[in-house]
């Protein structure tokens, strides 16, 4: 029977999120769901409601509710055990958890358009009225987190610097992307979250990994190919996989992230309103400007809009998608944060070169996404000083728009702040630089020393239940962990 499965509220979802969101909500362990047709009804019992989960079916017994006084819609008191399933739907009212009760609060609020973030064009505009009502974080910012954003950045522009050497020597295999030039954009966006907020990202994924915590001799491991790295040799460049720091990839499909961020977000959102786990969370998925016009992307946004999911998609917009300019393949391409606008989703637009201004556009824009149980659309404008792979020859764009960009680097731009108010010196700085080459070329001997997976790894950590007969030549099974993660 249907009901026997763990599924998704799919009469609501096109297939591609479906398939993206059903195993991430596996992997929550997430109570018996049912399957719901568009007419909302439940075949089982009333229809209440609980944010946005809407199409969820639910046994109260499941979730720990199960005796005490409930409220139906129309407002009847009932005491005692409930036998039949609640179907939470977004248009019926909301269920609150309180003290192994169910408790209907009433309607959920209306989201009209003026509650949308107003348009922004360009960085230094006003950003919504939502954002001028809340605390200005600058005020947050203290010297300390200034000088961590300054090693931050510098470690993961060092650590691009070698890896590119180590490429060069074929030390590294496939393909690497190099981040250097938008250390800003994941320093800053990640210092505004908790730690145990879920980010999940593309394939020039180095940065994102650092600031998340991951260290340099697991990153640099990886990328080796070599036991001792975050994946085990298995992913490369492109796979940088962390879950005791919550990083969930580096993905190589182009937006076969954004789903996943989405999902990530889901399964939180449910742990918190239904199980009455956990804290209120926000997830970052990450995306370059080459991934707007993929349909899983705007599938995405629609579906986290109309579900309330609080999940931020972050375009890394460095002004190109591979070698072709974003102009020559994107409708609007001035004005991305109106793909957000037209699903109902705050957007706004950020200059990503800045780390102190990024950090205070972005800390309050995604704590209120955190609050709202909403999406939010992030235009963040910056560049990279490399080309879109190590084999890209760059002859789409001159050298005088590199350095153009260059003497607006985010580092330079921060470390000159820091100088000019006296909190650090040029020789604190001196040492800071040779403190992380020397943090860097560890890694890299760290990684060289390391030993190749055995020719048995090949059929470990393939699939999550192995079973017989899935090869005809050797049998799958759960790999041994990584000592580093």
């Amino acid at each position: 029977m249907i009901s026997s499965f763990f599924i998704l509220p799919i009469a609501h979802c096109p297939l591609p999120i479906a398939y993206c969101l059903l195993p991430i909500a596996l992997f929550y362990r997430m109570p018996r769901l049912h399957l719901v047709g568009h007419s909302g009804m439940s075949p089982k019992g009333p229809i209440l409601g609980s944010g946005g989960l809407r199409g969820v079916h639910l046994s109260p017994t499941m979730c720990g509710i199960g005796l005490g006084d409930q409220r139906d819609p129309s407002g009847r008191t009932q005491t005692g055990p409930r036998n039949d399933r609640y179907l939470l739907g977004r248009h019926a009212g909301v269920l609150k958890r309180k003290s192994g009760h169910i408790q209907h609060i009433g309607q959920p609020c209306q989201r009209e358009v003026d509650q949308i973030m107003s348009k922004r064009m360009t960085p230094a505009s006003t950003a919504s009225k939502a954002e001028a009502t809340m605390t200005n974080s600058a005020n947050e910012i203290t010297t300390e987190m200034k000088l961590q954003w300054l090693r931050q950045m510098q470690l993961i522009r060092e650590f691009e610097n070698r890896t590119m050497q180590a490429y060069q020597q074929a030390k590294i295999g496939g393909f690497c992307h190099i981040y250097s030039g938008q250390e800003a954009c994941c320093v800053g966006t990640i210092a505004a979250i908790n730690q145990d907020d879920p980010i999940v990202t593309a394939y020039r994924d180095h940065g994102h990994a650092l600031a998340r915590g991951m260290t340099p001799e697991a990153c640099m491991a990886e990328m080796f190919g070599r036991v001792h790295g975050c994946a085990k040799g298995k992913g490369g460049s492109m796979h940088m996989f962390d879950k005791p720091n919550w990083m969930f990839g580096g993905h190589g499909i182009v937006s076969a992230q954004t789903p996943l961020g989405a999902g990530f977000a889901f399964a939180e959102k449910y742990k918190y309103e239904v199980m009455g786990e956990g804290e209120k969370k926000v997830s970052l998925a990450y995306l370059g400007d080459g991934a707007i016009d993929q349909g899983a992307f705007h599938e995405v946004l629609n579906y986290s809009s109309v579900h309330d999911i609080p999940v931020i998609f972050i375009i890394e917009n460095n002004g190109y998608s591979m070698g072709t300019a974003i102009h020559r393949h994107t409708a609007n391409a001035e004005n991305l944060i109106s793909r957000g606008q037209s699903y109902g989703i705050n957007s706004i637009q950020i200059d990503g070169l800045d780390i102190c201004h990024l950090y205070n556009e972005f800390k309050p824009f995604a704590d209120q996404c955190r609050e709202n149980s909403r999406p939010g659309f992030v235009d963040l404008k910056t560049y990279r000083y490399q080309g879109h792979s190590m084999s890209d020859p760059q002859k789409y764009r001159t050298k005088d728009e590199v350095d153009a960009f260059k003497d607006k680097d985010s580092i330079a731009k921060l470390l000159s702040d820091l100088l000019a108010g006296g909190h650090i010196t040029e020789d604190a700085w001196k040492d800071m630089q040779s403190e992380i080459k020397e943090q860097v070329m560890a890694s890299m001997k760290f990684a060289e020393e390391s030993p190749v997976p055995d020719a048995s790894e090949l059929y470990t950590d393939v699939y999550a239940n192995p079973e017989k007969n899935l090869s005809p030549t050797a049998t799958y099974t759960h790999g041994t962990k990584n000592p580093l993660m």
